[in-house]
């Protein structure tokens, strides 16, 4: 298990390697808090994700304790062929929300994509990429409003909106498909930007690699077409 602390050491991240203890059963317990059905894999899912990894050494399951309580989790991935990251949640204990932890937690996880990178051979990793709720679509005003200050939020973070319409398959079975902000968090400076080419290679390797969908399936073709749009 993994421990990482920031400067005063009030807040330590530790990697879970077994789903089988109270820290995890307490992540489990905010994200289930944090996230609504529609957008949360299963509990039986996450178990999988740290018991048999798809990407050993690269599948990140951490929990993030402050003082030695648990506030915290985030699960996520390096996809060593597309050289990216992909946080599946990152979510605080409500009442520790607002406070920077969520900001520094984020930071966290691009460093450990550099250096699963690194491992693989790579230099530095493209950074992280991540769903963010779309503001239009919230149904009321205070939502929007609410959404429209995390995306800013996470612009000021580094976060770059990437131009595309981005619609997500079901994460359970006879639940809703999800249309998502798919933002990249930069593990270093873009000093010549993104281009097409490249947010093309990002779509494809979270849309066929992460949720494993066809090529030919609307998901990748509607996320294309709408790139494609762009000048």
């Amino acid at each position: 298990m993994s421990v990482r602390h920031n400067e005063n050491q009030e807040l330590q991240i530790e990697e879970i390697l077994n789903p089988d203890c109270d820290k995890f059963r307490e992540a489990v317990r905010i994200y289930l808090n944090a996230f609504p059905l529609d957008e949360r894999m299963d509990t039986v899912g996450i178990e999988r994700f740290i018991m048999v990894p798809k990407r050993p050494g690269h599948d990140h399951f951490w929990v993030l304790l402050w003082k030695n309580e648990v506030v915290g989790m985030a699960m996520f991935s390096y996809l060593a062929q597309s050289n990216l990251g992909f946080g599946y949640y990152l979510a605080v204990k409500e009442e520790h929300r607002n406070k920077g932890i969520g900001s520094w937690m984020l930071q966290q996880m691009r460093w450990q994509v550099n250096e699963d990178a690194q491992a693989s051979g790579n230099p530095t990793a493209w950074g992280v990429c991540g769903e963010v709720e779309r503001v239009a679509d919230g149904t009321t005003e205070t939502e929007r409003t609410l959404r429209a200050r995390r995306i800013s939020s996470y612009k000021r973070h580094g976060g770059i909106c990437l131009p595309v319409d981005y619609l997500c398959r079901p994460m359970r079975k006879n639940g809703a498909e999800e249309w998502y902000t798919l933002m990249l968090f930069p593990a270093n400076t873009l000093h010549d930007g993104l281009g097409k080419a490249q947010v093309r290679d990002i779509i494809l390797a979270i849309l066929l690699d992460i949720y494993e969908v066809p090529f030919d399936s609307k998901y990748v073709t509607i996320a294309l077409n709408s790139l494609n749009e762009v000048r």
